[in-house]
């Protein structure tokens, strides 16, 4: 679906339009999608890019992950991702540097207190 040379007007003008007809129908099947999966248990629906949040230190943590398409829920998979949380919680970070400075804003770096 691109424009090439030569075509007519009404025929670039078509295209447009059943473009942007696609495009409709593609956000209107996502957000239905994401409202169906919003009634799934936990871990069904999530995006690829997921914060988890009130991990508990020194804990082990296996992640799992299930496909949801139009064809429905696959099962779950096997752990495939671990990882373990620090033992303690990070100290305070007590020197940081302003690098750059502007009218509303500035950036500044730090050194974490461990890896």
């Amino acid at each position: 679906m691109k424009i090439k040379e030569g075509m007519k007007q009404i025929e670039i003008r078509r295209l447009r339009v059943r473009k942007k007809i696609l495009k409709m129908e593609v956000k209107k099947k996502r957000l239905a999608l994401k409202k169906a999966n919003d009634d799934l248990g936990a871990g069904h629906g999530a995006l690829l890019a997921t914060v988890m949040k009130n991990l508990k230190p020194g804990v082990l943590y296996q992640f799992r992950v299930a496909a949801v398409n139009r064809v429905g829920v696959s099962p779950w998979s096997r752990p495939s991702f671990s990882t373990a949380t620090a033992a303690t919680t990070p100290e305070i970070v007590e020197e940081f540097r302003i690098t750059k400075i502007m009218v509303r804003s500035f950036s500044y770096e730090w050194t974490p207190p461990y890896d």
